[in-house]
């Protein structure tokens, strides 16, 4: 089978998911698995191999972020009934005033997701769009929110994908200048992501909310944000001790996303008991629990098509296609880039495009000479820069989004889809303009 075969097979496979969901109203999970069984059979998959991969990629997504996606929500829930968020909320419209929250929540985003998946990062956030829409429109400040973090999810360490590309590349001892570099290439993104959020968020319509509190300091911004800001720092501390191969595994232990944000639950529940009793906190776990299923297993599906994906001959094609004949750097960048679109726009995961993208990459650039340190950093921003382009309904990050935000899968294409694919082509022009840039030293 040929690159340009399995290419339109997959193509036609999403359009038929998307033409199922919006078209014909049929549920996502319904169609992703659909689109799983078609892509695996036109590929030449044995049935019983292609109901394996489907039920293996379905459990392995949610062994990775099925307890995150419920502790979120539930630490989401509990911070907003306690009032917490209207606090955090109050003291953003104080610092920075009203004009500018949408650059709030951009930056916000881009800095948690430096340790943080984006999956995790946006569920707990995302209610603060829900408090300052009375503010703004809450539509602007979900994508604000979403696209700030997915910059930061592909191109800064100690995210693991970037670390991940670091290794492949030979370039660990390369980190900290991976780790300047993204912040340079995520100022451009990011400005290219707020602009886009309020151009793309305008045209779309939410359903009204329930009329928000006044906003009020009813405790300290400390007291407000310690369910989240705890999580982001044990999983942070981890991070930094695993880069720096420090012994301390009881903080490795702590610093995992689901006892880090299990921990947040705790506190969660702590921080709400001042307005709830014990017995009044049940229905609340119970609506966070509900609210998180159906983007568990829509979740899960996605992780089955991208499961049949993976096994498909695709990775082997483009290598095959586009091993050879690359002489230049510019040429590398932009095969760089290339590779991490198709894996991202085809199977879903940002992690898992950095990860096969970087690997058939590394032995094309071990056997190219004269290739200097700056230049091994660019080609990784340049993959990171792929690996955001383009979130869509077989990323887990589109339906976290779209499911925390109240948006419609058209919403999410109109909205996330569009803005991930201008993120991806401003971060190969910035990489691109970084390296001219150098040609002068």
């Amino acid at each position: 089978m040929s690159l340009g075969v399995l290419l339109i097979i997959i193509l036609t496979t999403i359009l038929l998911i998307i033409l199922g969901v919006n078209k014909f109203n049929q549920h996502p999970l319904l169609m992703l698995i659909l689109g799983s069984l078609l892509v695996g059979t036109l590929a030449g998959m044995e049935m019983e191999e292609l109901i394996s991969l489907i039920t293996s990629g379905f459990g392995s997504i949610l062994q990775g972020i099925g307890l995150i996606v419920v502790f979120g929500s539930i630490i989401g829930l509990l911070i907003e009934q306690s009032g917490a968020l209207n606090v955090i909320a109050y003291h953003i419209v104080k610092l920075l005033g009203a004009k500018r929250l949408v650059t709030a929540l951009g930056v916000l985003g881009a800095l948690v997701s430096i340790p943080v998946f984006c999956d995790s990062g946006f569920i707990i956030l995302s209610g603060l769009s829900k408090s300052l829409s009375n503010r703004e429109n809450r539509a602007i400040l979900h994508l604000s929110l979403a696209s700030g973090l997915i910059i930061t999810h592909t191109l800064i360490p100690p995210t693991p994908g970037p670390l991940v590309v670091a290794g492949n590349l030979g370039m660990a001892d390369a980190i900290g200048l991976m780790m300047v570099m993204g912040f340079i290439v995520t100022i451009p993104v990011l400005g290219v992501s707020i602009y886009f959020s309020k151009r793309q968020g305008k045209n779309i319509t939410l359903e009204e909310d329930e009329q928000q509190e006044k906003l009020e300091p009813a405790m300290s911004l400390l007291a407000a944000i310690h369910p989240i800001l705890v999580p982001i720092l044990l999983i942070a501390a981890a991070s930094v001790v695993n880069l720096m191969r420090v012994e301390a595994a009881w903080l490795v232990v702590l610093g995992n996303p689901n006892i880090a944000l299990a921990a947040g639950v705790v506190l969660g529940i702590i921080q709400v008991s001042y307005k709830y009793t014990i017995k009044a906190q049940k229905p609340l776990i119970t609506k966070a629990v509900e609210q998180a299923g159906p983007i568990v297993l829509i979740t899960g599906a996605g992780g089955a098509f991208g499961a049949v994906l993976k096994a498909t001959p695709l990775t082997e094609l483009i290598k095959e296609t586009f091993g050879s004949n690359l002489d230049s750097i510019p040429l590398i960048l932009f095969m760089s880039y290339l590779i991490a679109a198709l894996l991202k726009t085809s199977q879903g995961s940002s992690t898992s495009a950095l990860v096969i993208a970087s690997a058939i990459m590394a032995p094309i650039l071990a056997s190219l000479s004269g290739i200097s340190t700056f230049q091994y950093v660019l080609v990784a921003l340049a993959t990171g820069g792929g690996a955001m382009t383009v979130s869509h309904a077989n990323d887990s990050y589109f339906w976290v989004v779209t499911q925390f935000s109240g948006f419609s899968m058209k919403q999410g294409y109109r909205g996330l889809t569009i803005i991930t694919f201008m993120q991806g082509l401003t971060c190969l022009a910035s990489v691109f303009l970084l390296y001219f840039i150098s040609q002068f030293f």
